[in-house]
């Protein structure tokens, strides 16, 4: 799975897309950014995955203080990012 296939996902995720609360919408801004960075300079899978790590982290925090389901984090294995 390449990045940007997880970042759609956590963009379309009902929590982050519609929350306006502080952290899930910098989450999102985060999220959203990583596309336009990526148009204009060369970004690094590392820095990908802290950016996408750090959403979902900011979402389970959220949801756990809600009792809604939280996601698992990301990893890169054999160059792929998935879901672990």
């Amino acid at each position: 799975m390449n990045w940007h296939e997880i970042v759609f996902e956590l963009l379309n995720d009902e929590m982050i897309n519609s929350c306006g609360c502080g952290g899930l919408y910098d989450a999102y801004r985060a999220l959203n950014g990583l596309f336009g960075m990526s148009e204009i300079m060369d970004i690094s899978d590392e820095f990908i995955l802290d950016a996408i790590n750090a959403s979902i982290k900011a979402r389970n925090r959220y949801c756990s203080l809600n009792g809604e389901k939280t996601l698992n984090y990301v990893s890169i294995k054999d160059g792929e990012f998935v879901w672990e």
